[in-house]
């Protein structure tokens, strides 16, 4: 009963540790900041008849799978509302610039509305001579995000989308705008794997929160395919896609989902929702569709296309990064040309702010002149002056109050003017990097565990300085950072206008205030050294404390993203080194020392040296994650445990020594899987065969009953465990298949994209061979756990899960073989 009870305990530190990690992910979150985007009219969504006949090549073998080809359950629809929808319906046709929305991950047509509704209301109030036909994908809510079998029929789908909506306009339309959500930006940028594809048919991208370096989680090789495939288009046809704009726009640390990393790409424009000026707020995957603050930028960028498509072409990227990075007052502004300024004042930056203003009757130019200081600060008091750099109009400005303002490297500023209108003013000051400290502050992983004591770091801010910065260093570690600038005391009535940025590379993240408290969070989550720095924007009526410490929440969230799923190999691996210490210790070793107990120790001490040989650079995490794997493996092993009874039983009647034609019957179950197998699902024939798989190893291993098996650690146990896990690498296919065959019949559970297909055929001929050769035995092979584990280290996050699932099938394949079956030793000692 003890040793019962000591099983159970890895597997109640595991339950811990997954209440634990719930419970601090949930304190994680701040409310959501984003404000809904509302309907005031009748919503139209017009079916739009798209032909569902997709042409394929006659070398592709998907035709053979009528799923994977019957795109019958997709749909278009064309979203209207008022005038708009009620000429739609009453003659049929489009006259307006074509908008199509491509949804992602489980989304539908109807997350259109948000786009549409403010695009149809802001046509009609402003009276503008354009409209918008925004038309929007249906793909039945299917799970693109899980499986591969789903993007390429939404591939096939969004081309005749495409050359339908494109055959509806007489004239022909100047560019479709595709704006897309999640894997919805993979599929419409995988249009260009196509070299007969027409990039003049593209205006421009907008995807929001799609992961465009790599899957989130990379489930199966054809979903890893996918990638592979875009990627190599778009760096074979380079040159002539250099024209395409695809602007990704993150969510920041809400989305919980795509993190930051995975948007950003060396074909795309990035933007996160926290630097957008005029929005600067996180927004989780679901509601970066529907967020008002960032539908209402994305409509400005689609209003300045239609109002000119030919000046968008030539001047795209400026454009772009006018709509996204800078102030919205800037719209208004006209540059007129700088050589019609007399130089005039020349101002020396310093330490101490220069305030300059313009009262003359007409605008004046002042110089920069900057005798020191790593950065300059430059505040401008209205919106009608503007800056200039290199000659060039500034348009990266930020809005605080009633005023733009702008922080930029010495090395930048250096050839800078302002051009100041009269009665305008501007604040100058120059801001030094050694202003705290002697150099950066430097941030590792031992700074997790300092915060638990202490502040990482402390100030006090005089708000006569303006703005000052605090440089920052992160070491290899995947940290969070909190900032937060509290005031103190004001020297006037009114509370104090404030700020606090964390800008690292060309990332910018905006405080959020509460009461007389700025907060922004930073991050590292590529755990490489990485340069950033946190920017105080003060009100010079008011002194302030300013503090920066661990973020436990968002620190757990990064971590768990990066490396959860290296912790299904780390699983295996645990595993691994579990055969290795069984097998040293029962075979090599003495018989006394091959207790479960010995065994679990040996275990811990291989699994240690395999953390150290992997690519989880994070060791804390590790730690961590041995204690959940350490739990995890002991659930398997007691499930295994009550298996084992019932398979034995199972397998002492269906499997017997009777012959036919000089094969059991068990050995034609098997050939005819061989034959079933193409036409059917994979998973289900893996399951069929992980089940008789695991009747084989019982009847080989075991001469007559279930008392032989001893220990948890006992190879029959472990070689149990094996199977279980190999069916959960290929679960998230199963989910899929349920899915198909809910909405759409048992006929869509055999597909092209079938990753579980290959791993059953594996495991259907590893079975068949055990049978055959069933008097063989090669005790060598025990130690074939010993040459996984380097290749189980040698994985990284694009290693696919079903990848891991074939290692385990191979596993399974090989074990058996080195032990000699305890029938044959029984019948040759009673011989």
């Amino acid at each position: 009963m003890t040793s019962r009870l000591l099983a159970w305990v890895p597997a109640l530190m595991c339950i811990c540790g997954v209440m634990v990690v719930v419970f601090v992910l949930r304190s994680r979150l701040s409310n959501n900041k984003c404000n809904m985007t509302y309907m005031y009219r009748v919503m139209y969504f017009m079916p739009i008849a798209v032909p569902t006949n997709p042409s394929l090549e006659d070398g592709d073998p998907a035709k053979w799978y009528p799923f994977s080809t019957n795109l019958q359950s997709y749909s278009t629809v064309l979203y209207g509302e008022g005038s708009y929808a009620s000429n739609y319906l009453s003659t049929g046709k489009v006259s307006g610039i074509p908008v199509i929305f491509v949804p992602g991950n489980g989304g539908s047509a109807r997350q259109v509305r948000s786009l549409g509704s403010l695009l149809h209301n802001k046509t009609e109030s402003l009276q503008s001579p354009f409209t918008f036909d925004v038309f929007a994908v249906d793909f039945n809510e299917e799970l693109t995000g899980i499986s591969g079998m789903y993007l390429e029929r939404q591939i096939r789908y969004v081309e005749l989308v495409v050359e339908y909506v494109w055959q509806l306009y007489s004239p022909r339309a100047e560019g479709i705008i595709f704006v897309a959500h999640s894997m919805g930006g993979v599929v419409v940028r995988s249009l260009l794997r196509d070299p007969r594809f027409d990039t003049s048919r593209i205006a421009f991208m907008i995807t929001l929160a799609t992961p465009h370096t790599s899957p989130p989680v990379p489930f199966d090789d054809f979903l890893e395919n996918a990638y592979v495939q875009m990627k190599n288009a778009w760096n074979k046809r380079a040159k002539e896609l250099s024209v395409v704009r695809v602007v990704s726009i993150s969510g920041g640390l809400r989305d919980a989902l795509v993190p930051d990393e995975l948007t950003d790409d060396i074909d795309v424009i990035h933007f996160s929702t926290a630097g957008i000026e005029g929005v600067e707020v996180e927004a989780d995957h679901l509601c970066i569709v529907w967020c008002n603050q960032l539908v209402r930028v994305i409509s400005r960028l689609l209003f300045e296309y239609a109002s000119s498509p030919m000046n968008f072409d030539e001047n795209a990227d400026s454009i772009i990064h006018r709509v996204f990075s800078s102030s919205r007052r800037l719209d208004r502004n006209k540059f007129p040309d700088a050589e019609g300024y007399e130089d005039g004042a020349e101002i020396l930056i310093g330490r101490l702010p220069s305030m300059t203003r313009n009262l003359a009757n007409i605008s004046s130019r002042h110089l920069l002149s900057i005798s020191a200081g790593d950065w300059v600060f430059i505040s401008l008091s209205t919106s009608s002056s503007y800056l200039l750099v290199n000659d060039q109009a500034f348009d990266e400005m930020h809005t605080l109050g009633k005023h733009e303002y702008c922080l930029l490297p010495a090395t930048v500023a250096s050839k800078s003017s302002i051009v100041l209108h009269p009665g305008d003013a501007i604040t100058v000051v120059a801001l030094f990097e050694d202003a705290f400290i002697e150099k950066a502050l430097s941030i590792g992983s031992f700074a997790r565990i300092t915060s638990l004591f202490t502040t990482l770091w402390e100030s006090t801010i005089n708000g006569s300085s303006v703005a000052v910065v605090l440089p920052l260093k992160f070491g290899h570690t995947v940290i969070a950072v909190e900032v937060e600038l509290r005031e103190v005391a004001c020297r006037s009535r009114r509370r104090g206008i404030s700020r606090v940025e964390f800008r690292s590379g060309g990332s910018r993240r905006v405080s959020d205030r509460s009461g007389a408290v700025d907060s922004v969070v930073g991050f590292s989550s590529y755990g490489t050294d990485k340069d950033a720095l946190v920017l105080f924007i003060v009100d010079p009526q008011c002194d302030y404390r300013a503090t920066l410490q661990t973020s436990y929440a968002y620190t757990l969230q990064l971590v768990l993203r990066k490396n959860v799923f290296m912790a299904a190999f780390h699983t295996v691996a645990y595993v691994m080194c579990a055969f290795v210490g069984s097998t040293i210790l029962k075979e090599v070793g003495s018989g006394a020392d091959a207790s479960d107990g010995a065994i679990f120790v040996l275990t811990g001490l291989f699994y240690a040296c395999f953390i150290i040989a992997s690519s989880m650079e994070d060791w804390m995490f590790a730690v961590f994650c041995g204690f959940i794997i350490c739990g995890l493996v002991s659930l398997f092993q007691e499930v295994s445990l009550q298996i084992i009874p019932c398979m034995q039983f199972v397998s002492n009647k269906c499997i017997t020594e009777m012959k036919c034609f000089g094969l059991k019957p068990f050995d034609v179950f098997l050939l005819i899987c061989l034959f079933i197998i193409p036409a059917a699902n994979g998973f289900i024939m893996l399951t069929i065969l992980a089940l008789s798989s695991i009747m084989e190893v019982l009847r080989r291993n075991l001469s007559r009953n279930v008392s032989e098996v001893k220990g948890r650690f006992s190879r029959l146990v472990l070689l149990v465990v094996v199977h279980l896990l190999m069916l959960m690498c290929f679960g998230p296919f199963c989910a899929c298949s349920v899915w198909n065959m809910l909405k759409y019949g048992l006929g869509a559970l055999s597909v092209y994209e079938d990753p579980a297909r290959i791993p059953a055929y594996m495991l259907c001929l590893s079975t068949f061979l055990r049978s055959v050769f069933d008097r063989r035995s090669f005790a060598w092979l025990r130690w074939f756990p010993a040459v996984v584990l380097p290749h189980l280290a040698s994985a990284t996050d694009k290693t696919t899960l079903s990848h891991l699932g074939k290692v385990l099938i191979a596993t399974i394949a090989v074990m058996p073989f080195s032990v000699q079956n305890p029938r044959i030793e029984e019948h040759r000692r009673s011989g």
